[in-house]
C-alpha cells in the first residue's frame, strides 16, 4: 500500500525532496562497492547516513493532505440519518458521541471525533475552509445537542 502510486507522488514532491531521493539511490551502489572493497566500518557508516536521507524522503510520503481530507463545502461530508451521523464514509451513532473538536489554524478549520476512534490512534476527521467553522459548528448544534464541542472559545 506505502508504494501505490509511488510515480505520482514522486511526481508531486518539492524538488529538493526529488534531489534527496536521486542522490541517495546514486549513493546505493557506491556504498555497496564501499563494503566489497573497503572494511565494514565504512560501509556501516555510510548506509547509516543514507538511511537517515531515507527518513526525509519517506516522511515526505506522509504530508497532511494524505492524512488529513481537505473539503471545500463541509457539509458534502456530514448528514445525520435517524441516529446515525455520517462523516464522510464513516458512521457512528449519535448517542455515542459525547464530545467533537471542532478548531481553526490559520486558514483551515478542522473537524474530528477522537473520542470516538475508528481504530487505534486512527480518528475521523476532516479540514475545511475557515469561514464555514461557525456555520458547522451550529450545523453540529442542532444535531447533536448533547454533545460538547471542543476547541472553540465560548459565544
Amino acid at each position: 500500500m506505502m508504494f501505490a502510486n509511488l510515480g505520482t507522488r514522486f511526481q508531486s514532491l518539492p524538488r529538493w525532496r526529488k534531489a534527496v531521493v536521486v542522490v541517495y539511490f546514486g549513493l546505493l551502489p557506491f556504498a555497496c562497492y564501499e563494503a566489497l572493497v573497503n572494511d565494514a566500518y565504512k560501509f556501516i557508516v555510510s548506509m547509516a547516513g543514507m538511511f537517515s536521507l531515507v527518513a526525509v524522503v519517506v516522511g515526505s510520503f506522509y504530508r497532511e493532505n494524505d492524512l488529513i481530507r481537505h473539503v471545500d463545502v463541509p457539509f458534502s461530508m456530514l448528514n445525520v440519518n435517524q441516529n446515525t451521523l455520517h462523516v464522510g464514509e464513516h458512521d457512528f451513532n449519535i448517542h455515542d458521541i459525547k464530545k467533537l473538536v471542532l478548531e481553526s489554524v490559520e486558514e483551515k478549520a478542522y473537524l474530528s471525533l477522537p473520542y470516538n476512534p475508528l481504530s487505534v490512534g486512527v480518528t475521523a476527521q476532516f479540514s475545511f475552509p475557515v469561514k464555514d467553522l461557525y456555520a458547522v459548528k451550529s450545523w453540529l448544534e442542532l444535531r447533536l445537542p448533547h454533545a460538547k464541542i471542543l476547541g472553540l472559545p465560548a459565544d
